[in-house]
């Protein structure tokens, strides 16, 4: 299955290859809309939706280092390709 890329994953990949296009990546990355994975509280997420202001548990990662980080997708495909049992997420702005 053929999946496209967002604009924000044309980025990635081109400021992956070419330190110049780190900054424009960045920006865009800081106005973007991504997908965080959550363990939903009991009653939270009835009929999709979790009320503004409520707090999450966000599904955390820890690297090799100690240090816990917050992962992200940037499109249900790419929370399909990581998770394909299907993964709990809220859509937020990262800035």
């Amino acid at each position: 299955m053929e999946t496209c890329e967002t604009p924000l994953e044309r980025l990635l990949q081109n400021a992956s290859h070419e330190a110049g296009m780190r900054p424009e990546f960045y920006k865009r990355l800081l106005d973007s809309e991504v997908l965080v994975p959550v363990q939903p509280r009991p009653g939270q997420g009835k009929k999709g939706l979790i009320a503004a202001g409520s707090l999450l548990d966000v599904k955390c990662l820890v690297r090799h280092d100690g240090v816990q980080v917050m992962p992200f997708f940037t499109s249900p495909e790419r929370v399909f390709e990581g998770s394909p049992a299907g993964e709990k997420c809220v859509l937020m702005i990262v800035r």
